[in-house]
Order: C-alpha cells, then sequence, then structure tokens
C-alpha cells in the first residue's frame, strides 16, 4: 500500500465543538495523542454532521448539548506530488455550542494532565500551536 493510500485510509472529517462557562473559560479534551483540544469527533462525510455532533457531545458529556451554529469549516485536500489524478479531502467543522447542565470535571491534587480527558482553560494551552490552538482561541473572551 503505497502512503497516499495508507492516509486516504486513516484520516477522518472532524466536527469540533466550542463550548465556554460564564468565566469565559472553554471547554478542551485531552484523547491521549492530540494534546488539550477542542472536543471532537469524526464524522462521516455522508452523515447528519449536526445529529452526530450533539449526540456524540452529549454522550461524551452527560449534559444537553445546543449547537447555536457553524463557527467555521476548513477542508483539506490531500493528493500526492507525482499523480494529481488521486486525491481526496476531508474537513474540520467546528460548532459554537452551549450546554444545559453542569460538565463535570473531575480534578483533585493528585490529578495529572494525563489522567484527564476533560478540563476547562482560560487560555490556549502551551503545547497547542497553528490551527489547533487558532481554533482554540477564537472561543476565549479577549
Amino acid at each position: 500500500m503505497t502512503e497516499f493510500e495508507t492516509v486516504a485510509a486513516e484520516v477522518d472529517s472532524h466536527a469540533a465543538v466550542g463550548i465556554t462557562n460564564d468565566d469565559g473559560e472553554v471547554l478542551l479534551m485531552n484523547d491521549g495523542s492530540h494534546g488539550w483540544t477542542l472536543i471532537a469527533f469524526p464524522v462521516d462525510p455522508t452523515e447528519d454532521w449536526t445529529a452526530v455532533t450533539r449526540q456524540e457531545a452529549e454522550s461524551l458529556l452527560d449534559v444537553t448539548v445546543v449547537l447555536e451554529r457553524i463557527e467555521t469549516v476548513r477542508r483539506i485536500d490531500f493528493h500526492p506530488e507525482s499523480n494529481n489524478d488521486r486525491r481526496f479531502s476531508i474537513y474540520h467543522v467546528i460548532f459554537t455550542a452551549s450546554i444545559e447542565g453542569d460538565v463535570v470535571v473531575a480534578e483533585s491534587e493528585t490529578t495529572t494532565d494525563e489522567d484527564l480527558t476533560l478540563r476547562w482553560f482560560d487560555s490556549v494551552p502551551d503545547n497547542q500551536e497553528d490551527e489547533v490552538a487558532d481554533d482554540i482561541a477564537r472561543f476565549l473572551e479577549g
């Protein structure tokens, strides 16, 4: 299998959700491989993006999630330099959302970043940069 085919088989389109609290903090998730990012879920382009995003977010957070609007859509094209006929695209859609209820983020004095999957942030985490950092920053109060 070529490198291109490997990438095409392993890369998914994603929907991300920007949720803030009354303190102006944004809720981020740590999936163990990308650091702290907006809450995000893979979505097949043929699926109903809003339905999948709402269902997945509600399942993760155990609260009602209201998707308010699409904040941005990013299209990412992949194609090998050697063959312009072979290409594919993925999409990254970011929703602004609100929640009805409180998200439980279990933290204690002995909790480490590696133990957490969810945390409220008042700034972009130090290890994030480029588009991921820009996506987080768009939800932080200025």
